[in-house]
């Protein structure tokens, strides 16, 4: 049989004297003394503190109904989860709308942080708006001044809307089409004219006023404008003449 040299090792016995005492001190010391690198995990551990999701979302969802409040109708609005593991938490969230604002289904909501770090987030949000728009009650005339007649209201969801449908008759009323309507379409502020509105080919009175006199005379309006703005008229000469649109729909000409 092979010997075996390990058998014959003999066992280290420990340390006596000056050198045990030593060595026992050791032994407690590393049992007790934290490692440099836990040590130094702890601060660091401590120093990044996560935005808090909820309260993000809850900055972004009071800013964005503030916006809504606006609206004649009633919001619903439903913030997505939002993604913070990589932001810092922020003493104060200032929540903005990017330009221009346009309510739609889907809306973003920037939040914006200054301080202790600079960052700057956006929580996607799903809106909806239960209220009415208007639409032609019948067949309507280009240049016609609408009544409260002229107009019904629809049950719609006016996020799904365009940014232009009147969802007020007071936007309408008094007001002049631009141009026809037919019964049903849904009446919008961009075919909506000033009542003294007057358009490109229209009839107008051209009005001198002078220190004394007032003389006035028919031309015909080569360009469109309403009250205040500058327009151009054929006079019946075939003069072109520039004045200024007033209130009553007249066109004043300066001397």
């Amino acid at each position: 049989m092979r010997a075996r040299p390990w058998l014959n090792r003999r066992r280290l016995a420990p340390p006596t004297g000056w050198a045990g005492l030593v060595f026992g001190a050791c032994l407690i010391a590393s049992a007790v003394l934290p490692r440099p690198s836990q040590a130094q995990a702890a601060p660091a551990q401590a120093a990044h503190a996560w935005q808090d999701p909820a309260a993000l979302s809850a900055a972004a969802e009071k800013y964005l109904r503030a916006q809504l409040a606006s609206i004649p109708g009633i919001p619903t609005v439903a913030m997505d989860p939002p993604q913070t593991q990589n932001l810092a938490a922020c003493t104060e969230l200032f929540p903005f709308i990017p330009e221009p604002v346009h309510i739609r289904p889907r809306m973003s909501v920037g939040v914006r942080c200054a301080a202790p770090q600079t960052w700057t987030t956006f929580v996607q949000a799903t809106v909806s708006i239960a209220g009415q728009y208007y639409v032609a009650a019948h067949q309507l005339g280009m240049g016609q001044i609408l009544r409260s007649d002229d107009l019904v209201a629809h049950k719609a969801d006016l996020a799904a809307l365009p940014a232009d449908a009147v969802l007020d008759p007071s936007q309408a009323i008094g007001m002049k089409l631009a141009s026809a309507m037919m019964a049903g379409q849904m009446l919008r502020t961009d075919n909506l004219r000033s009542a003294m509105y007057i358009q490109r080919g229209q009839s107008v009175q051209l009005v001198v006023n002078g220190q004394g006199f007032r003389v006035s005379t028919q031309g015909k309006a080569m360009t469109s404008a309403g009250p205040g703005e500058r327009i151009q008229v054929r006079n019946a000469n075939g003069q072109v003449i520039s004045g200024v649109v007033s209130r009553s729909g007249e066109v004043d000409v300066p001397l």
